[in-house]
């Protein structure tokens, strides 16, 4: 078998990207809103709610840019997962795996691929690769090592 990669979808890229922009808006109105009833001045309201919303901003973006860059690499001896600048290895002759997915309306919302190694649970986010891809991936699992049987909750 040849290396497989699988990387994140541009769907995925893209509701992230809308979820980027309109949850700091969203919070920036409820945070003014909220803050209405505190008795401080109109100004500092402002300032306080354009802050939380930058912050909130900042940090979904740090999600987008660097912590959603999920690479999973499936080749004879095993799977290698790389997430922003973090990469393990997994190899199939030490590890079993399971996993878990999460829809809802339609949307799924977790994909989440468990890697048992030893008394060791460790739970991988594959939520960026969608549930195509997914699928895919862990059919490939399949021929090597599955820990039960996979838990779908719908």
């Amino acid at each position: 078998m040849t290396n497989r990669v699988f990387k994140r979808t541009p769907i995925n890229i893209i509701k992230n990207l809308l979820y980027t922009l309109f949850t700091p808006v969203f919070i920036y109105i409820a945070a003014y809103f909220l803050l209405q009833f505190t008795g401080l001045e109109a100004k500092m309201q402002e300032m306080i709610a354009i802050g939380l919303s930058a912050l909130i901003f900042l940090w979904m973006l740090k999600m987008l840019v660097v912590d959603e860059k999920v690479v999973v690499t499936v080749d004879d001896t095993g799977l290698t997962y790389k997430s922003g600048s973090k990469e393990s290895r997994y190899n199939f002759e030490d590890c079993q795996f399971g996993y878990k997915t999460v829809s809802s309306q339609g949307s799924t919302d977790t994909i989440n691929l468990y890697v048992y190694q030893g008394d060791q649970e460790i739970m991988l986010n594959c939520e960026p690769l969608g549930p195509r891809q997914f699928d895919e991936l862990f059919n490939i699992l399949k021929g090597h090592t599955v820990k039960d049987e996979p838990q779908r909750l719908n």
